[in-house]
């Protein structure tokens, strides 16, 4: 069992790139030993830079990107969509057999990197994963633990409720 990106979904079905692609399934992440049934949407969204030459260039493609038939369109080309009458439907659910999990995911999405100590976080999550990825040193439950003790101290330092 393993985590991974919805947008490398497409290679893990896919039995020219994946000897185990007919035993591959898929599911939302279920809830944490607390009961918190929450997920964080990885990759990187479209952004406007508002200084940007073409920002209003950059507008205009966003007001065509997020009209319902754009979406229904990418949904069809394979792409992941946010509009939830897109998600809903059997023919986007049923369009892969990772579609479901990521209709199930997306209703339950947290935005964790708008916190002003992601940047932090993040490095402190590297410094713990680096020996083990890199140099094969520790386990992995202790290279997991390391960064979730950094973690609550940092978000306690920062004002944040620690549970």
């Amino acid at each position: 069992m393993g985590m991974n990106f919805f947008a490398f979904f497409p290679s893990l079905v896919n039995e020219a790139t994946n000897p185990h692609a007919a035993n591959m399934g898929f599911f939302a992440n279920p809830p944490g030993l607390r009961g918190d049934d929450f997920a964080a949407l990885g990759g990187q969204g479209i952004s406007l830079i508002s200084y940007s030459q073409n920002r209003e260039e950059a507008m205009k493609f966003l007001e065509w990107f997020v009209k319902e038939e754009t979406q229904k369109r990418w949904a069809e080309l394979g792409g992941y969509t946010a509009n939830a009458a897109i998600l809903e439907s059997e023919e986007f659910r049923k369009a892969t057999p990772f579609n479901e999990a990521f209709f199930q995911t997306m209703f339950k999405v947290r935005d964790f990197w708008a916190l002003p100590e992601y940047a932090e976080l993040l490095t402190e999550a590297a410094d713990a994963f680096y020996p083990y990825v890199v140099n094969g040193e520790g386990t992995a439950k202790d290279t997991l633990d390391a960064p979730a003790v950094t973690w609550v101290d940092t978000l306690k330092a920062a004002g944040y409720e620690a549970k």
